[in-house]
């Protein structure tokens, strides 16, 4: 019998969001560092992890066989734009692990 997937393949993201208002408006710079990794240390490897924000896929990691797989997007945003952010991790039995949350770039104090 295969473990659960929370046993053998473990996914995280870090999400920040820094702002400024100018002369131009108000904008942001959203940064999301993402990985999955392989909790047996090379029994199930990970083939895919995917960074999908507002249901659209902002980071594919393409086919891979890791043990660990990390990585990072920026993006410039708009200020109090709400972002739905996950992230999937597949292994090569097959197996998917998530992680989900959200941020929404803060406007500035003036």
């Amino acid at each position: 019998m295969a473990s659960p997937a929370e046993e053998v393949l473990h996914v995280a993201f870090e999400a920040s969001a820094e702002s400024i208002l100018d002369e131009f408006g108000c904008h942001s710079s959203l940064s999301i560092s993402f990985e999955g990794r392989d909790l047996t240390e090379g029994a199930h490897l990970v083939t895919n992890v995917a960074l999908i924000v507002n249901g659209e896929v902002w980071h594919d990691s393409g086919s891979i066989s890791t043990v660990f797989y990390q990585s990072s997007v920026e993006w410039q945003v708009g200020c109090g734009e709400a972002f739905d952010i996950e992230v999937m991790a597949t292994n090569e039995s097959m197996q998917v692990a998530t992680s989900a949350g959200s941020i929404t770039p803060p406007f500035p104090q003036p």
